[in-house]
């Protein structure tokens, strides 16, 4: 079975960690023999040969596409296939629907998708949007996105309850939406001595740009300085401090600006893939993470998490494995905030918590396995 992976990546750890995720998952299932297909946005071609997947081939020339001569047997030993083989699509693409995304889109780029999608449907693709954050769609051109998700899609997971109600509000009740948490929950890496070595009993910030071009002033510029009088005073307590760069060049210029006020030469993980980090991020005493799957492997590896926030998407979060009060807020006072580090508020048992989503999401891949591809 050719199965193609749309949205997923290299550069965001997020991404890579569900890319390797449905790869894990899927390629338990013997009877399917999935082959894994690197589809839209997914990164270099350097990478994707690295990860194992292949690529679809394009021989077209002058409009007439001359791959059509040739049987698909020929390519596999290249790692190409050719597209109106793909069997299914799984969309992994975190958070890229809704009001927030606006400036991306345009009617040429959403009749562009359209045909997108079409044309896989025609070639008999089922087309799945994996667990994923969405809405609200109140501008013009998101809904008018949404909308052309909806009509070729076989399935569509909302991440979280506040999406799912975003997605209803356009289409009601509907079979083809369900809602499910981050599938990321179920990879359990090993982790190098040399990592463990250096991430064992630290506290960890991860950064996240977003929190300077997605937030109001208010917060965007107090981001920083918070993130600093968090680490200056675990430093001056003795603490070990680890910055961590989930993304890629903005984050790591927030760890240069960090590392430079706070004149103090904080060890930097820097260049890891997605499966290293979050086998790093089970051995921190403390994680403090403003990406949101760095929040998600703190939480599913049972790691005290807390987070700053720019979406719904956190709160849901935290909601979904029981942290009272995990989100941090920038405009709080230092005291309060040290007060909240201090205090970890649970609902239950974050073991028992952490039991409960994994069955959900198992359950999840049972349906995508039996119903759909």
């Amino acid at each position: 079975m050719y199965i193609q992976i749309d949205k997923a990546g290299f550069v965001n750890k997020g991404a890579e960690l569900m890319l390797f995720s449905i790869m894990d998952r899927l390629g338990k299932e013997k009877n399917l023999n999935p082959i894994f297909v690197a589809g839209r946005g997914i990164g270099r071609a350097e990478s994707i040969r690295k990860a194992g997947l292949f690529q679809k081939v394009n021989l077209q020339r002058l409009n007439i596409p001359f791959e059509k001569l040739f049987d698909q047997y020929r390519f596999e030993q290249y790692g190409l296939i050719k597209e109106n083989k793909i069997n299914a699509v799984l969309d992994a693409g975190g958070f890229q629907f809704g009001d927030q995304w606006e400036y991306l889109y345009s009617t040429e780029n959403n009749l562009e998708l359209k045909r997108y999608y079409k044309k896989l449907k025609n070639h008999g693709a089922k087309i799945v949007f994996m667990p994923q954050a969405f809405g609200p769609f109140n501008k013009p051109l998101s809904l008018q996105r949404i909308k052309i998700v909806f009509e070729y899609a076989d399935k569509i997971y909302a991440r979280d309850r506040i999406s799912y109600k975003y997605l209803e509000e356009v289409f009601g009740e509907n079979q083809k939406i369900s809602i499910s948490p981050d599938f990321t929950n179920l990879l359990k890496p090993d982790i190098s001595l040399s990592n463990y070595l250096l991430a064992k009993d630290a506290i960890c910030i991860i950064p996240n740009s977003k929190m300077l071009t997605h937030t109001p002033d208010e917060i965007k510029t107090k981001y920083i300085p918070f993130l600093i009088a968090l680490i200056s005073h675990y430093l001056a307590n003795g603490e070990k401090i680890i910055l961590l760069n989930h993304e890629g060049s903005d984050d790591f210029a927030i760890i240069n600006e960090i590392k430079n006020k706070t004149n103090v030469e904080l060890p930097v993980l820097n260049g890891l893939n997605a499966l290293e980090i979050k086998a790093c991020i089970k051995h921190f005493k403390l994680l403090i993470s403003s990406r949101y799957h760095g929040v998600a492997s703190g939480l599913n590896q049972g790691v005290q998490t807390y987070c700053t926030s720019w979406s719904h998407k956190y709160k849901e979060l935290m909601d979904l494995y029981g942290i009272k009060n995990g989100i941090l807020d920038v405009n709080t006072s230092f005291e309060k905030a040290l007060a909240q580090l201090n205090n970890y508020e649970v609902n239950g048992k974050l073991e028992d918590n952490i039991a409960i989503v994994e069955v959900t999401v198992d359950r999840m891949w049972k349906d995508i396995i039996t119903n759909i591809i």
